[in-house]
């Protein structure tokens, strides 16, 4: 007992030491974690009133860009990967869009079930798609698109569709989305870049996501291969409508 006292008193600064910093390391751990659950309150009670104000007003997405690696595809069409955080996933293919069109679809060749008929309106028409949330909703779209259109200009050929969204209409709820935007192409064939709309807030009930191209500007109308849709509320296709023929 002896050389135990005498190794105590040899070491009590050490001992002290540590004493002070596990005692440290509890209290900041503890204020860190009561930090972080604070912050995770605070967050969601932020995300709760902005999703209450906004669904009160027309739709209206926090940004509208080219995303091409927003989602990623396994070889069966399921989602594989995204940068949404919204839970809920929805893919929306030609057969699962509402197609109206004088035109017939085309086949897409390739090697997986991501191939398939898409339609195509370069001679007018619309695609649309109705969904039915639970409730009140954040919601993010991704449409995998492509446009083979071209125009000669003094640095020759063009492809793809200068501002897009002046020229083919992108309507939620009834809403024609707005941005500066260019749909690019190489010029060697359908290639498909996703253009994604995020941040909707969106009241409960029906939704509708419709494709149309404007008054005499049919050719500038883009091939729409899949919509995929993306939702905090649990949201599923409402009398989703039948393919073209």
């Amino acid at each position: 007992m002896k050389k135990v006292l005498t190794w105590i008193l040899n070491h009590l600064v050490l001992i002290l030491g540590v004493i002070v910093l596990a005692v440290t390391a509890a209290v900041i751990g503890s204020v860190m974690y009561n930090s972080y659950r604070s912050y995770k309150a605070y967050e969601e009670k932020y995300y709760q009133n902005d999703l209450d104000l906004r669904s009160l007003s027309p739709a209206d997405p926090t940004r509208i860009d080219f995303e091409d690696d927003f989602v990623t595809y396994n070889d069966d069409g399921s989602i594989k990967n995204t940068k949404s955080t919204y839970k809920n996933q929805l893919t929306a293919w030609a057969k699962d869009m509402d197609v109206k069109t004088t035109q017939e679809e085309k086949f897409v060749q390739g090697s997986s079930v991501l191939d398939s008929y898409i339609p195509t309106l370069d001679k007018g028409g619309s695609i649309s798609i109705n969904l039915l949330i639970e409730e009140k909703s954040f919601m993010d779209l991704d449409f995998v698109i492509s446009s083979e259109h071209s125009k000669e200009t003094d640095e020759g050929t063009k492809y793809g569709v200068d501002e897009l969204l002046n020229n083919v209409s992108f309507v939620i709820n009834g809403v024609t989305m707005e941005e500066e935007i260019n749909l690019a192409n190489s010029g060697n064939g359908i290639e498909w870049h996703h253009l994604v709309m995020a941040g909707f807030a969106l009241p409960e009930g029906h939704v509708t996501i419709e494709i149309k191209n404007n008054s005499n500007k049919g050719n500038l109308m883009p091939e729409v291969r899949n919509i995929s849709i993306f939702t905090s509320a649990v949201a599923t296709f409402d009398n989703i409508g039948e393919p073209t023929a």
